[in-house]
C-alpha cells in the first residue's frame, strides 16, 4: 500500500509539472553554501536538510564545511533537521555530532510523502510558514515540502557534482537532471538569496 502510494506520488508529480501548475522550488542555488541564512532568519525559524548530495557526497560521511554550517545555522538559533529517505546505517557515523547539536533526525522510504515534513514541524512545533526545506532531488525533496506546505524550497545541485565526493550512480543522475531542467524551466532561471 505504501509503494502505491509513493508511485501515486511521483505519477502526480510529473502530471503537475508537466502542465505547469504548481512552483517545486522556490530558489534554485548551487549549494547550500550558497543559502544567505542571515536573511532568512527574520522569517523561518525551522530549516530542513535533505542528507545525500546536499550535505554530503552521495553516501559520503558529512565534510567539516556541512559541520560548521549546521553548527553556525544552530548558533543563529535555527531548528534544524536532517531528513533522509537514506537508510539509517548511512547516516550512522554522524550520528554523534548530529546529537551533539540537538538535530532531530528522520528516515524515511516513502518520499515524497508529506507525512514525514508534518512529523519534523509537529516535532518542534513551528508551522509550514517559518520552514525552509533544503534539498537536491526535486520529486523527494522539493515536492514533498510542497505537498506539506512548505513555503520555502530551496533546491541545490547534487553535492558531489559541484563540491566532490562519490557520485550517484548514472539512473539516479540523469532523472534528477531531467526534474532538474523542468524545474528551472518553471522558475525561469537560478536566483541567488
Amino acid at each position: 500500500m505504501v509503494k502505491l502510494k509513493v508511485f501515486y506520488l511521483f505519477l502526480k508529480f510529473y502530471i503537475d509539472l508537466f502542465i505547469g501548475r504548481s512552483l517545486f522550488a522556490t530558489d534554485i542555488l548551487p549549494t547550500v553554501f550558497d543559502i544567505n541564512f542571515l536573511k532568512l532568519k527574520s522569517d523561518y525559524d525551522l530549516v530542513i536538510f535533505d542528507f545525500d548530495d546536499t550535505l554530503a557526497g552521495y553516501h559520503d560521511k558529512l565534510g567539516e564545511k556541512s559541520r560548521k554550517l549546521l553548527k553556525e545555522l544552530v548558533d543563529l538559533g535555527f531548528k534544524v533537521a536532517i531528513y533522509s529517505n537514506s537508510p539509517r546505517k548511512r547516516i550512522k557515523k554522524d550520528l554523534d555530532f548530529f546529537a551533539e547539536l540537538k538535530l532531530f533526525v528522520s528516515y524515511t522510504k516513502n518520499k515524497p510523502n508529506p507525512k514525514g515534513y508534518f512529523e519534523i514541524m509537529q516535532e518542534f512545533d513551528i508551522n509550514p510558514n517559518r520552514t525552509v526545506m533544503v534539498g537536491d532531488m526535486p520529486i523527494t525533496d522539493m515536492y514533498g515540502a510542497y505537498l506539506a506546505g512548505i513555503k520555502k524550497r530551496i533546491l541545490v545541485h547534487p553535492y558531489s557534482e559541484i563540491l566532490s565526493g562519490h557520485k550517484s550512480p548514472f539512473p539516479f543522475s540523469l532523472v534528477r537532471a531531467q526534474e532538474r531542467n523542468s524545474c528551472s524551466k518553471l522558475i525561469g532561471r537560478e536566483k541567488r538569496l
